[in-house]
């Protein structure tokens, strides 16, 4: 923008940070942006070549720039294209136009207008409820104190029928932990006591 502008812009005292909202006056296509510098030529603005095409202006033609003050955004969701990195803003909340300059907005992503489903994906949410079930720790148990453990090797599933069955099993485990647990002594070191 012109140098001019910005002593204009300094009499009226507006809010900062500075935001215009540019319109082309022929498709009445509108955007909102910041300013760079004030080093253009009188009766000039220069805008990025993204923006030019979204407001559908040709260089030399007339645009039409206005002083405004943006709310600040709480949400936005947007729809990228990953092939040249623009997206599309599908919502913004409070209103239509929004600030992200310092602020913490909510950010949704959309499905990218790209995205193709691959085989993969198609396989796995075609999965059965079955083998997409919780299953509980996997692993294997250790003890601290070096001595095997008595926890079955494989890992059982929770179900009643195997509750019921290992019930027979848990007391024998329980009398072999009982017994290990007498065997072994932490400590085997001797008590001193200093003299008085």
């Amino acid at each position: 923008m012109p140098l001019s502008v910005f002593d204009r812009l300094a009499v009226l005292r507006i809010e900062y940070p500075m935001v215009f909202k540019n319109k082309n006056p022929y498709t009445k296509r509108v955007s909102h942006c910041g300013v760079l510098e004030f080093s253009a030529e009188e009766g000039f603005v220069l805008l990025p070549d993204w923006m030019m095409k979204n407001l559908n202006l040709e260089e030399g033609q007339l645009v039409t720039l206005e002083n405004t003050t943006l709310p600040k955004g709480t949400y936005m969701k947007i729809q990228p294209h990953s092939t040249n990195h623009n997206f599309n803003i599908l919502e913004a909340k409070p209103s239509s136009a929004i600030s992200v300059v310092e602020t913490d907005c909510e950010v949704e992503f959309a499905v990218p207008l790209d995205y193709k489903e691959t085989e993969k994906s198609k396989v796995e949410s075609g999965k059965s409820q079955e083998e997409t079930k919780f299953k509980p720790f996997m692993g294997v148990g250790r003890r601290l104190d070096g001595q095997p453990s008595t926890a079955p090797a494989e890992p059982s599933t929770a179900s009643a029928e195997s509750m019921v069955k290992e019930d027979g099993v848990k007391d024998v485990k329980e009398k072999n932990l009982k017994k290990d647990e007498q065997k072994f002594q932490p400590f085997t070191g001797k008590k001193y006591r200093l003299a008085e």
